[in-house]
């Protein structure tokens, strides 16, 4: 399952840096594509009755500048519930935040059916 994750996630990183390209027309191209993820189960915090947020790291990427990125949620089950896994907030060259709603407490479900994040970033590099 994480084997198509990935692979799935790498078909739109190469989407975006299609998309990006244009973009930097008459610049240098200087991009790059970055992947990487979160542990599971780790580094999720509370945010209002139970909801829960995570701050994902993206400071080995070296992005001179606010990425695109593409973000999946995998865990070992009930991801279903959670609702916000695609929403992005806070971008910029280092990390980014995701906010999760649950019908029931997604802080405990994320780290009960250890949840993680995966992501793909295309970027400016210079």
């Amino acid at each position: 399952m994480v084997t198509r994750a990935l692979t799935f996630a790498a078909v739109l990183g190469v989407v975006a840096a299609i998309q990006i390209l244009s973009l930097y027309e008459e610049e240098e191209y200087c991009l790059t594509v970055c992947s990487g993820g979160t542990e599971p189960g780790e580094g999720w915090q509370n945010y209002e009755n139970g909801h829960a947020f995570l701050v994902v790291n993206m400071t080995r990427c070296g992005f001179s500048r606010t990425p695109t990125i593409t973000t999946s949620l995998l865990g070992t089950a009930k991801m279903f519930d959670a609702n916000g896994a695609a929403a992005i907030y806070e971008p910029n060259n280092t990390s980014y935040k995701i906010f999760l709603r649950s019908s029931s407490n997604a802080l405990a479900l994320a780290k009960k059916y250890n949840w993680y994040v995966q992501f793909v970033a295309v970027g400016a590099v210079c």
